[in-house]
């Protein structure tokens, strides 16, 4: 068999020696699926053909088979020993070439310009922020054959719906989801347990956490201790806007509805926190404090973070013993909770040259029960499957955070819909930028009048004024 070649141009064994053969290579070998042969043994092994192989590629073809991705090292690589392993058993004669850890920013001009450029990856990785907007330029290739004529395992009814939804595009689907996760208030019981009872409530509310917050802010300067960090960009003034009964845009995504009170009174109540209150601290406090994120919260200088639940595990290290935590469901309302995230997918590019390779690969990884537990407990993702959903949960959670699951999973579960990203989302997100950040970034006062100029170049672009 050939070497491979990774986005850092090392071979398989190149990668294994940088990673540490000695500790790392036994670890690959325990994540391996059952009948995987390890890579120096690949090449003395017959093809093998099996139910994931759908009979649509021939065993004995050859080339390089492309990949591109935002997961560099320590992300990427729960993916790798199963992406080498598939190929290594059925079809041996291909090379395969990771681009790994392009730069977030970078890879949403990257990709286009390579598939406008008639030179696409065979396989990319996909957020759902694009999950309509790709195919709809013809940028991604429809796998609603592939999935009507060879389905993953436990296709559909074991699959999250939620996912699947924004995944499929005009009736059909465009990628298959890796994981998803949902929001949640990861809390210092250090500064909260004084205040608010633990575990909190499940019908808590955000003036509840308004409350919270202020009590539990003192000191001044870098002796300051925050009662929440709240990060406001669309979303969040979406899921407050919803709890409290407005949408940001209608439901065909064809009109803004920023100038409904209910988003205007959602949107100062963001403000509030770190402007009125300074309970949340702005993003001129986190660059002055040299730390932001979960980092900050892990220093212990924040009683509440909001964050998405793949952080979980980070925190779990970075935390260690220096203070009690826990987890709290998003606040609730009289309309519900809106904490639901998603997550991302796998998507073939319009123009691959293997696009059948492609999707068999893709079924192998995303839907094989060998594979899935691996990839959640390494990556703190829900895998995409419900029935393994419970792996994208730290391990020994349950003894040490009994709500965890409550709290993220169930709860996530429960939500009835989610943040939908429509086809010119990335055009608008400039628009965004334009108006909110001088409201919630440098802290000017003149909310209405902002969110009237958004709604109005919202309804511009999508061509409804």
């Amino acid at each position: 068999m050939k070497e491979r070649k990774t986005g850092l141009q090392m071979t398989r064994r190149d990668w294994l020696r940088f990673m540490g053969v000695s500790g790392f290579a036994a670890g690959l070998a325990a994540c391996a699926p059952p009948g995987v042969a390890p890579a120096d043994d690949a090449a003395d092994a017959e093809v093998l053909v099996d139910r994931w192989t759908t009979g649509l590629v021939d065993p004995d073809i050859s080339g390089t088979f492309r990949i591109i991705s935002w997961e560099g090292e320590g992300e990427i690589d729960k993916f790798i020993p199963f992406i080498e392993g598939f190929f290594e058993e059925r079809y041996p004669n291909m090379e395969v070439e990771i681009e790994s850890g392009v730069p977030w920013g970078d890879y949403w001009t990257k990709l286009p310009t390579q598939i406008a450029g008639g030179d696409p990856p065979d396989l990319a990785w996909q957020h759902q922020s694009r999950g309509w907007v790709y195919p709809d330029k013809g940028w991604s290739h429809s796998m609603q054959q592939y999935v009507e004529s060879h389905p993953p395992d436990g296709w559909p009814d074991d699959w999250e719906p939620k996912m699947i939804e924004m995944s499929t595009y005009k009736g059909e689907l465009h990628s298959l989801p890796y994981g998803w996760v949902t929001w949640g208030l990861f809390v210092n019981r250090e500064i909260t347990d004084s205040i608010q009872e633990y575990p909190f409530p499940d019908d808590w509310t955000w003036q509840d956490l308004r409350e919270i917050a202020k009590e539990a802010t003192s000191g001044e300067g870098m002796d300051k201790i925050y009662g929440c960090r709240i990060p406001i960009f669309d979303k969040t003034l979406w899921a407050v806007s919803m709890t409290w009964g407005a949408d940001l845009f209608d439901a065909e995504r064809t009109r803004g509805n920023f100038d409904d009170p209910i988003v205007e009174e959602a949107a100062k109540y963001l403000w509030d926190l770190r402007w009125t209150d300074g309970s949340s601290p702005t993003p001129g406090d986190e660059q002055a404090m040299g730390l932001g994120g979960e980092f900050l919260f892990a220093s212990g200088r924040i009683g509440m973070h909001m964050g998405i639940s793949d952080i979980a595990a980070r925190l779990d290290n970075a935390i260690g013993d220096k203070f009690p935590w826990g987890i709290a469901p998003i606040p609730t309302g009289p309309n519900g909770r809106f904490g639901y995230e998603g997550g991302a997918q796998w998507m073939i590019p319009a123009g691959s040259k293997f696009p059948e390779l492609a999707y068999e690969l893709t079924r192998y990884v995303l839907s094989n029960e060998d594979i899935l537990p691996t990839l959640g407990i390494e990556g703190s993702l829900y895998p995409p499957r419900l029935s393994l959903a419970e792996y994208g949960l730290p391990k020994g959670w349950q003894e040490k955070i009994p709500n965890a699951k409550h709290a993220l999973l169930t709860l996530g579960l429960e939500q009835p819909t989610y943040y939908q990203y429509f086809t010119k989302y990335q055009e608008w997100s400039a628009l965004w930028s334009k108006w909110m950040d001088p409201i919630f970034v440098e802290g000017k006062e003149n909310i209405k009048e902002a969110l009237v100029g958004l709604n109005n170049e919202t309804n511009e672009l999508l061509g409804a004024a």
